[in-house]
């Protein structure tokens, strides 16, 4: 007797083979998504969000001001360490002698005759408007003019503040130096002590910033022009500029490090395109 009831067998599912291969491929995609996000590489068949390139910490155009700003921080430090790296290039070399300035004063000699920030030995010099740092200061220093050839001197040798002249009331003043008593430029107490030093000698206007303030007071007492003056700094060596060499050896460094980095990201970025 035949059976009345259809009956209908439940559709197959996918062979344990199909199903094993499924998962493999499946596996295999993620590896490759897992690959491309990482090395960075584009891959044809990942969706458009994978692919888009990512943001980088900078832009090209911030990479550009800030390559620009270090590089211009670094030749604003060579530049405004120039005189003090020359300086120290000559560490090894004998001062520049000057002799007894007293001496070439009285035989009729204004100028010193001698190049901008070099390492010199002088004496004979004389002190005038003599100024000090102070109690108070970490180091004991004094300034004072040598009116001879308008030379600031910063020292740390003692000097002489004794201007009363009732101490010095029978001074004989060579008459080759009359002309600085006229001129208000000394008095005859000044020349009862000479000075002897070795440091750098060097233009007003190129002297450090720290010694500028001392210079602009001693010109406004001496109505001299700081323009007109020289700065001697006594007991500075070649030897002890040597953080100015580190300076130059530095900012050249990084300024030439970050053009490089700069046009290197550039490539890179034309090559991916």
């Amino acid at each position: 007797m035949s059976d009345k009831h259809d009956h209908t067998d439940p559709p197959a599912g996918p062979a344990p083979e199909g199903r094993q291969a499924e998962l493999e491929a499946l596996f295999q995609r993620w590896d490759e998504r897992r690959a491309a996000e990482t090395t960075g590489g584009d891959d044809p068949d990942l969706d458009e969000d994978v692919q888009a390139p990512r943001a980088g910490f900078l832009g090209g155009g911030a990479r550009v001001v800030l390559t620009g700003l270090i590089v211009a921080l670094a030749a604003f430090a060579m530049w405004n360490t120039r005189h003090e790296f020359a300086f120290w290039l000559q560490r090894g070399e004998a001062p520049v002698e000057l002799g007894d300035l007293g001496a070439r004063y009285r035989a009729g000699e204004r100028e010193l005759g001698v190049a901008s920030n070099q390492l010199v030995h002088a004496s004979g010099l004389y002190a005038t408007y003599a100024l000090s740092t102070g109690p108070d200061a970490d180091e004991q220093l004094a300034y004072f003019l040598c009116p001879l050839f308008d030379i600031s001197v910063r020292t740390a040798q003692p000097v002489n503040f004794d201007t009363d002249m009732r101490h010095y009331a029978h001074v004989e003043v060579p008459a080759e130096f009359a002309e600085l008593l006229e001129q208000r430029r000394a008095l005859p107490s000044d020349f009862l002590q000479s000075y002897e030093v070795t440091g750098r000698l060097i233009r007003a206007h190129e002297a450090p910033g720290a010694h500028r303030r001392w210079v602009r007071q001693l010109a406004a007492q001496a109505r001299l022009q700081p323009s007109e003056m020289w700065v001697l700094l006594d007991g500075d060596r070649p030897e002890d500029y040597q953080r100015y060499a580190i300076i130059w050896f530095i900012s050249p460094v990084l300024a030439l490090a970050s053009i490089a980095l700069l046009v290197g990201g550039m490539f890179r970025r034309r090559r991916a395109t």
